[in-house]
């Protein structure tokens, strides 16, 4: 057992203060966004009140880890849970990817391909009534209705 402490921080503030910045980021940009030719609209205020309010919810949470860091809080051990952390995210990160591409390759390969009757497991969409006349592109860009 090793004589070193796990230094809990108290509990923050932070984390909300970045979740409402960000939500006010996101809604400034696409409010402006869709405003463009509104010049009397004030979204662009909200998407400026969205990045002075990140950028100082920053600024005040790398003060306090730089702070914590410098009296000595942390261990080892809490280093060692920076690395395993960051590691998980990275993990979690390319399997969103993998799974991501996997499911587009999947649909462009196997599936489409599948609906127009071509291969073994094909039984062909048109050959049960349900979409006469279909076509195996990708992008398949038409709809049975004609409506897109």
């Amino acid at each position: 057992m090793s004589a070193q402490t796990y230094y809990v921080p108290e509990q923050s503030r932070f984390p909300i203060f970045m979740a409402v910045s960000l939500f006010l980021l996101v809604m400034g940009a696409s409010s402006t966004i869709n405003n463009l030719d509104n010049p009397d609209s004030n979204s662009s205020y909200i998407l400026y009140a969205g990045l002075a309010s990140l950028f100082t919810t920053m600024f005040f949470w790398f003060r306090q880890v730089i702070k914590e860091h410098l009296a000595g809080l942390d261990s080892n051990q809490l280093k060692t849970s920076y690395v395993y952390g960051m590691a998980w995210f990275i993990f979690s990160e390319v399997m969103f990817f993998a799974a991501f591409f996997g499911a587009l390759f999947y649909v462009r390969s196997f599936a489409v391909p599948w609906l127009s009757g071509e291969g073994e497991n094909g039984v062909g969409i048109s050959a049960i009534g349900l979409w006469e006349g279909f076509e195996s592109s990708w992008p398949v860009m038409t709809t049975p209705d004609k409506g897109a």
